[in-house]
């Protein structure tokens, strides 16, 4: 069976991006603070930046990569959406994206729904 899509919904578009792209900045945040926890405690790279750097590893360094990562998910989601307008603007004009789907299996129909 072939199928072509002609038209995506701006709204869930954007929000799958936004759930999944906050999931991967959430996971990219404590990978930030921990790897930011690790430098600060080296002796020689502390001294760099002043003693303001290991005040950054605290709460304030998981405020800022929460912050950063709910940030980015909403821009990613702000572009998917113009994507999403872009598509349906442009499905008029050279038609949709074309699939071909397959069942896996015939599906017994009780003389009911007949």
């Amino acid at each position: 069976m072939e199928y072509e899509i002609k038209h995506l919904d701006v709204w869930s578009v954007a929000k799958v991006v936004f759930i999944i792209f906050l999931i991967i900045g959430f996971f990219f945040s404590i990978f930030y603070v921990l790897l930011l926890a690790s430098f600060a405690g080296m002796g020689g790279l502390g001294s760099e930046f002043g003693s303001a750097f290991p005040h950054l590893t605290g709460g304030l360094a998981l405020i800022m990569a929460l912050f950063m990562s709910v940030l980015i998910a909403v821009l990613y989601a702000i572009v998917a959406a113009l994507f999403a307008v872009l598509y349906n603007i442009f499905v008029g004009w050279t038609g949709g994206i074309k699939m071909e789907l397959e069942s896996e299996g015939n599906v017994p129909v009780k003389e009911e729904q007949i």
